[in-house]
């Protein structure tokens, strides 16, 4: 299947229910054989269950209860890019690879982010009307705490999608010679409270961080039949308005 990601002529890979890891480590041999690629690939996830990602340079000792993570059933796993700790259990998210040698391709890492994040906010801008419109972060903004720096939806970043100055969703990237990898998530409702606090260290305040820098597209969603008809209208108008 083949898609037009703005002028990017792309693959689609849906992966179907998969682990944490098993995600990770597969967005890890895609990059390695990025160069081998004359088009770029978009890669959607499906969680097999809660999940949590971090960053390639972070400990996750550091932050996580791990008895409390296997208690609640809750999948941890390594990104092959950097930024922060990011859970995954009321979001849509993906990885888009782009080769080296494509034309859109920037030396500058900055200008890569604007570029995948401009096209994923209009995505989100086809799928409904919302009450303010959705911008690009102009600049960077120092944490409003050291504990919320180490966590994607605590703290906006340059390019991050804004709704009334309140994050949308993160990305976190890797380039090599090979190429990019871009790794996304949209957020459609606020993670678990509940998981959130009792497997984190501190999770009482990050929780809190997270909603005060956060404006999930759907923040009613509770049930589990609402989040699936949410994440697949949002799956829909991504590749309707990529493809």
């Amino acid at each position: 299947m083949s898609c037009i990601l703005g002028f990017m002529h792309c693959e689609i890979l849906e992966s179907g229910p998969t682990s944490a890891t098993s995600l990770m480590e597969r967005d890890r041999e895609l990059l390695a054989l990025l160069g081998e690629r004359e088009r770029p690939l978009l890669h959607l996830y499906e969680w097999e269950g809660p999940s949590a990602t971090y960053g390639h340079f972070i400990t996750p000792e550091h932050f996580f209860n791990q008895e409390a993570c296997l208690q609640r059933g809750l999948q941890l796993a390594k990104r092959p890019t950097g930024g922060g700790i990011t859970f995954h259990t009321s979001d849509l998210a993906f990885s888009l690879l782009i080769p080296a040698s494509h034309p859109l391709v920037s030396a500058n890492t900055l200008d890569n982010y604007s570029l995948v994040n401009s096209l994923i906010l209009d995505a989100i801008r086809s799928m409904r009307s919302l009450p303010s419109p959705l911008t690009l972060m102009e600049k960077a903004i120092i944490p409003r705490s050291a504990s919320a720096e180490r966590f994607c939806l605590a703290t906006p970043t340059i390019y991050d999608i804004l709704l009334e100055g309140k994050k949308v969703g993160g990305a976190a990237q890797r380039r090599t010679k090979n190429g990019i990898l871009h790794q996304g998530t949209i957020l459609l409702s606020l993670p678990c409270a509940e998981l959130v606090k009792a497997t984190l260290h501190g999770g009482e305040a990050i929780f809190a961080a997270i909603e005060e820098a956060s404006a999930p597209l759907m923040p009613h969603i509770v049930d589990p039949m609402g989040l699936r008809e949410a994440r697949e209208e949002m799956r829909s108008h991504l590749l309707n308005r990529l493809t």
